[in-house]
């Protein structure tokens, strides 16, 4: 994503929480069938509803947050850095809430995992370098 087509934050984050929320979908159908098995028949719908509800308002949520994150650091920091901040801020939020009694230990290590993932494939999108060996701006 770049912010040479002139879009706003806030259209990315939305743009980023469709995104999400179709992933999300996806995940829950891709799981729905192991999510049946593991609960009794009588609790399967409660189960399936869980997991959709869960799946996609999680994937929208963590895909509209990042997009909107790294939207605004774009133009000041670019592309990589940029990636590796929003990366790096979902991550704390994420780590934060799913393991809310451990150490911050742990959540450092994700928070800086989830930095380095984002930032890593963020430079699958980079131009090629120059003659030079510098990359150009986008």
């Amino acid at each position: 994503m770049s912010n040479s087509d002139g879009l706003d934050w806030t259209a990315r984050a939305a743009d980023g929480a469709v995104r999400g929320l179709g992933l999300g979908f996806l995940w829950a159908v891709w799981h729905a069938r192991q999510e049946v098995q593991r609960v009794p028949r009588i609790a399967a719908p409660a189960a399936l509803a869980q997991l959709f509800g869960s799946s996609v308002l999680g994937f929208g949520a963590l895909l509209c947050g990042y997009s909107g994150l790294f939207s605004l650091a774009e133009p000041h920091a670019g592309k990589l850095p940029a990636a590796g901040i929003a990366g790096a801020s979902v991550g704390l939020v994420i780590g934060a809430y799913v393991w809310p009694a451990q150490s911050w230990q742990l959540i450092g290590w994700q928070t800086a995992g989830f930095s380095a993932l984002c930032a890593a494939c963020q430079l699958f999108t980079l131009p090629p370098p120059d003659m030079d060996g510098h990359r150009p701006r986008r």
